[in-house]
């Protein structure tokens, strides 16, 4: 799951040749075995997009929680922040690649895992992907909720542990230790079951 619990159920529709999934209002596109898309919508309950849809009053601040600068959308939360460009970047420094951070969602997730040939490697970064994001998800909440400010080190920590784990449960790999895959998490994907 992506972010938060599930309140609706998992939804199927089929349009031609392509099936849509929705749950908790991330719908998912899938037009073969092997390409997805996702559609965000900006419905994640941002202060923006709460403050749009009148749940919150006017005279609440909008700034993001994690850097309290700019207005928190979906865009700013995941991308544009100060914070998540940081972890980002403590993400792409473990990984050992280089990406300049897109203007939107959908092209960060094309240019993180569209390059890859190799079907394991390109399934292990979208589970890193979809790490990062919970895990700022996740930091976002603890700062809004609980007044915890989340370290960006500790954030790009549990996404290696998660991802870990994610891998473990979720891809077809060989089991790896953790400190393999904290040193090399592409050789761990590329071994053969």
């Amino acid at each position: 799951m992506l972010l938060g619990y599930r309140k609706k159920p998992i939804i199927i529709v089929k349009y031609g040749s392509r099936h849509k999934i929705s749950f908790n209002n991330i719908h998912f596109f899938i037009m073969s075995k092997l390409k997805m898309r996702i559609k965000v919508d900006n419905r994640i309950p941002t202060r923006m997009n709460l403050l749009v849809r009148n749940v919150l009053p006017t005279d609440v601040p909008t700034c993001c929680a994690l850097c309290e600068r700019g207005d928190e959308s979906s865009l700013h939360l995941f991308l544009h922040c100060e914070v998540a460009g940081r972890v980002w970047q403590g993400v792409l420094v473990w990984w050992e690649k280089i990406l300049l951070i897109p203007p939107n969602l959908f092209i960060l997730w094309e240019s993180w895992c569209g390059g890859e040939r190799n079907k394991r490697t390109r399934n292990g970064l979208r589970v890193i992907w979809h790490t990062t994001i919970w895990v700022l998800w996740k930091a976002r909440n603890e700062r809004v909720f609980n007044n915890h400010i989340t370290e960006v080190a500790e954030m790009v920590d549990e996404i290696t542990v998660l991802s870990w784990r994610w891998s473990l449960d979720r891809i077809l790999m060989s089991p790896c230790l953790y400190y393999e895959w904290c040193w090399n998490p592409k050789d761990c994907l590329l071994r053969r079951v």
